[in-house]
């Protein structure tokens, strides 16, 4: 028994000992909790700024700052900052980097005392930041501050010897993100929830400008992008937008400074025209995207490189004619040139592209982006060589372009931009064009803001555009030979309106509005509809919806002739004003021209000038007013074409009707052409006319007053001075020639020479008017006069002959 108590007593004198200690070491911690809780709630929250913004500016060598300031007590006390400021580099575009409207921190109390600074919870509300480059330097990396007085060694061993927190959760809501290249509307992030407990895991929601995106990543270590010495910081991120995917693997040496990194992309996008809103345009109906390859950067601002990145493009069709099959870009390395290569149709017709872009580095640095493309279409080969001085900005570019297809010669241009990236067309200078179809150059500017635009100047020796749009036309199809049935169709009456000389075509002006023009033209031999037109002049202008042709003169194998022409699209109904002006022109040479038979020979003059409005050209000559003017000298008419005014026996005559002078003038007011000079002097007389021509339905009403000496067979002549109505239409005229005979007969019988007096009217004053005033050759009349005791009358029985042709 007393065995058994000394073994209690010497138990109870060991562990006495230690139990006290460690009861006292447990009420030691807890006295220092209360403690630190009851000074806490004694202290005034204001004494911490001063530490808090000093260790923000020390961690990020920038001025920093918060407006108010709260503390939560307990064991895991927090601090709440409102509008939390970071300022940006000196020289940036505002004065912060950063802007926060709440900053809400939980720390863990008991890691303090081994003093480590462990976050339970960290969340930012609505953080408001600013990436951009600043002289060059980023404005996201940060450098701490030196001392004076410190040495490398000793700012490394401070940067070692900081503690750098542990972050538990963090969650980030209503985020927006602005950088200079940012899309229309800005980055807002909704969200973003990581956790730092080992690995970094975080996921999110954010829209860049309209397009929805979701993220998820995993990282390597918090610490580590917290500015911790350590291994390469490994990272996979995964995003989906657009109907499609982007995933990018790879790590950074340098993770808090966003540099020294390396990934592996690749991205498939099934629709890509969802991406629009990135390039803040409209996007054509593109194939299918893939993206594969490696993206490298250093962190120094500069865009990232790509290394063995292949780029491909499903079955696209774009318009208004092109159908790719094929697209596929390769960049082998950012030092090296992008291979591009496009296979497909336009029109039905192969059309390939291959050739090289870059390098790209230099280009991506501010440098020129050469480039070397080969086109094929239609048996043609085009060629584009040359670079782009800012392809950043899309300017400067220089590339010579030349064109080449077998049997229709070639073109070399020099092809720039006009706005970066062609926004506002382009423009072809010193053009030089070698071919049978084509020679000659000039300079052309196209342009396409706010509507397309084309301008300049061309002088060509020769253009055949026969040739060119036999050669442009697509090849008949090779369709099996039809039979129809052998059974000839009466041909219908020919109606009113198939009689009239003016087509009826519609004018529809509407299309002027879609384009402007303002084009000089010089064209030393034109071929066209079989014609070769010489000395071409030409000055066309397209604007608001209206057109002018001012002048276009050209040489027929009549004569030389100038047209101006205008059209208005702008007006509830289309306008069109006509001006044609021909002088010296062989008229029967000029009248070949346009499919008509010549009905005399000599030197013709034309004066046209009408201006009118309708929905086609009938209606338009209806309403038209202006002038008509011709004239004729020095020509001869067949006396067969004088069979409606010459007695029977006088219309076989084979011999010529010699013209001295044919002149009219006829002024047009609503589509009624009144008569003021309607006049012909030649070897059968005078004749004076008056009346007018209704353009409305191409009726005549003219009456001639004929002063003329009738050629009978077997005399010398019947003088007969009577008028001729002419009725019927412009393309059937009726001439009521009866009543030179009634007044020849009338003559024989002895009541008297005619019902009218001598035409006095000559060759010069109808010129003159038909002229309008210009100066112009005035032949002299070949009317017979007679002489006293000169042509007897002749005998009834001989004129009867002669008028009946027995």
């Amino acid at each position: 028994m007393a065995s058994r108590l000394e073994a209690i007593r010497l138990f109870w004198s060991t562990w006495r000992p230690r139990a006290s200690a460690r009861w006292a070491a447990a009420s030691l911690a807890i006295l220092l909790l209360a403690g630190g809780a009851i000074t806490l709630a004694l202290l005034d929250a204001e004494r911490f700024r001063p530490p808090i913004i000093a260790a923000l500016e020390r961690a990020t060598g920038r001025s920093a700052g918060f407006g108010s300031m709260r503390l939560s007590l307990g064991l895991t006390p927090g601090v709440t900052l409102r509008d939390v400021t970071l300022a940006n580099l000196p020289g940036g575009s505002r004065a912060d980097m950063l802007r926060v409207a709440e900053v809400a921190v939980v720390v863990e109390l008991l890691p303090l005392l081994t003093g480590r600074i462990m976050l339970r919870r960290l969340e930012l509300q609505a953080p408001d930041i600013l990436l951009e480059t600043v002289d060059g330097v980023p404005n996201w990396q940060f450098r701490r501050p030196a001392s004076p007085e410190a040495s490398a060694t000793t700012q490394a061993a401070q940067r070692r010897d900081d503690p750098l927190p542990e972050i538990g959760i963090i969650a980030i809501r209503d985020a927006r993100l602005r950088f200079p290249s940012a899309p229309e509307g800005g980055v807002a992030i909704a969200r973003i929830d990581a956790t730092g407990h080992g690995n970094l895991t975080l996921n999110g929601a954010l829209r860049w400008g309209a397009l929805p995106v979701t993220f998820d990543a995993q990282a390597g270590p918090l610490a580590r992008l917290l500015g911790a010495p350590g291994p390469a910081w490994p990272l996979r991120l995964r995003a989906e937008l657009a109907g499609g995917q982007i995933q990018a693997e790879g790590e950074m040496r340098e993770p808090r400074g966003l540099s020294a990194y390396h990934f592996d992309i690749t991205a498939n996008l099934p629709d890509p025209a969802a991406l629009a809103t990135l390039l803040r345009q409209p996007w054509p109906r593109l194939g299918a995207i893939s993206l594969h390859g490696r993206l490298v950067g250093d962190g120094t601002g500069q865009p990232p490189r790509a290394e063995d990145l292949t780029l491909t493009l499903g079955p696209t069709r774009l318009p208004p004619m092109l159908a790719l099959s094929q697209a596929r870009l390769h960049i082998p390395a950012a030092d090296q040139p992008a291979q591009l290569s496009l296979r497909g149709e336009r029109g039905g017709e192969a059309f390939t592209l291959d050739g090289q872009i870059g390098p790209l580095a230099g280009a991506l640095q501010g440098g020129a982006l050469p480039m070397a493309l080969t086109i094929g279409h239609l048996g043609a080969a085009a060629t584009l060589r040359g670079e782009v001085a800012q392809p950043l900005a899309g300017t400067g570019a220089r590339l010579a372009l030349s064109l080449n297809k077998p049997g229709l010669g070639s073109l070399n241009a020099m092809l720039s931009e006009r706005g970066g990236f062609f926004a506002d067309g382009l423009e072809l200078r010193d053009i030089a064009a070698q071919g049978p179809l084509l020679a000659g150059g000039g300079t052309l500017r196209l342009g396409r803001n706010p509507l397309p635009r084309l301008e300049g100047t061309l002088t060509l020796e020769r253009l055949d555009l026969d040739a060119i749009r036999a050669a442009l036309a697509a090849p008949a199809p090779n369709l099996p030979p039809t039979t129809t049935p052998n059974t000839p169709r009466p041909a219908p009456p020919a109606s009113r309106a198939e009689t009239r000389l003016i087509p009826k075509l519609p004018l529809n002006f509407s299309w002027l509005a879609l384009a402007a023009a303002d084009l000089h033209l010089t064209i030393a031999r034109l071929r066209l509809e079989g014609l070769d037109l010489l000395d071409v002049h030409g000055h066309a202008m397209l604007a608001d919806g209206r057109a002018r042709l001012d002048p276009l003169a050209l040489t027929l194998p009549g004569g030389r002739l100038t047209l101006r022409a205008a059209a208005d699209g702008a007006q509830p109904l289309p306008q069109m004003q006509l001006s044609l002006r021909g002088d010296a022109l062989d008229s029967a040479a000029f009248l070949a021209v346009f499919g008509l038979t010549p009905p005399f020979t000599g030197r013709g003059e034309i004066d046209l000038d009408l201006r009118g409005q309708g929905a086609d050209t009938q209606a338009w000559a209806a309403s038209s007013v202006g002038h008509i003017g011709f004239a004729l000298t020095d020509g001869q008419m067949p006396q067969r074409l004088l069979g409606a005014l010459l007695p029977r026996g006088g219309q076989g005559g084979a011999g010529e009707i010699a013209i001295a002078c044919l002149a009219g003038r006829f002024d047009v007011v609503a589509g009624i052409a009144q008569a003021r000079a309607l006049y012909a002097d030649g070897s059968l007389g005078r004749i004076n006319g008056q009346g007018q021509i209704s353009l409305r339905d191409e009726t005549l009403a003219l009456r001639l007053n004929t002063d003329l000496r009738i050629p009978i067979p077997g005399t010398a002549g019947l003088r007969v001075r009577a008028p001729v109505p002419v009725t019927g239409m412009l393309s059937t005229p009726s001439f009521e020639g009866m009543g030179l005979i009634g007044q020849g007969l009338s003559q024989i019988m002895g009541n008297g020479g005619g019902s009218g007096g001598p035409i006095t009217l000559e060759c010069g004053p109808a010129l003159g008017m038909a002229r309008a005033g210009r100066s112009g050759p005035i032949p002299t009349s070949l009317a017979p006069h007679d002489q006293p005791g000169q042509a007897p009358r002749p005998n009834l029985n001989d004129l009867l002959r002669g008028v009946l042709a027995r």
